[in-house]
């Protein structure tokens, strides 16, 4: 049964008969049998929305693709559904611009890997919240010891957890992306 009433990305472009939809990110042109177009007609219309799994399967794709988003989600995700971790060394030049651009999204957690230029500082003065750990374990250890990210998800109280490293440029519509994946309850991970 499909549960959730839909809306076509602004991008998205339909065909006269429903049978082609073109869109999304990146660019798709798509072509419905009638049984799909009639899958995406339920799912528009929230009168008609009872399906199969087989046209959930083919929602979830289309929401995949960026053509399709569940009606009642908004561009942000809430600050109780999303919380950035990002484990971190030595990055106290960089780490309050990222820090910055995720707020936004939700709460920060920076976990320190035994920085010796002020990065726990830094991440705080940001916004984020700082977990250090006790010993130097590396990148994987950071985000994987008991004190590191794993100690920060405990913490976190979010739905879904986002690791960023701290040396990556955050695309504005990332999180978006991402957050429309998780259209189901028995979706986990990505």
């Amino acid at each position: 049964m499909i549960s959730a009433r839909y809306r076509l990305d602004v991008s998205a472009r339909r065909s006269r008969d429903g049978r082609v939809l073109s869109g999304g990110q990146p660019a798709r042109v798509l072509r419905f049998t009638a049984k799909g177009a009639a899958a995406l007609d339920a799912a528009l219309d929230a009168a008609l929305a009872t399906g199969s799994s087989e046209s959930q399967d083919l929602l979830d794709r289309l929401v995949g693709y960026g053509l399709l988003h569940p009606g009642g989600q908004t561009t942000r995700p809430s600050d109780q559904r999303l919380t950035c971790v990002v484990p971190v060394k030595d990055s106290a030049a960089s780490i309050g611009e990222l820090v910055a651009k995720l707020t936004p999204l939700g709460p920060v957690i920076v976990v320190d890997d035994c920085s010796a230029d002020g990065t726990r500082g830094e991440a705080e003065r940001a916004g984020a919240r700082a977990v250090a750990n006790a010993h130097e374990p590396g990148p994987a250890g950071a985000r994987n010891t008991r004190r590191g990210s794993n100690h920060a998800v405990r913490h976190a109280g979010a739905e879904i957890i986002v690791s960023v490293d701290s040396d990556v440029i955050v695309e504005r519509t990332a999180v978006k992306k991402l957050n429309a994946r998780f259209v189901r309850p028995t979706i986990a991970a990505v």
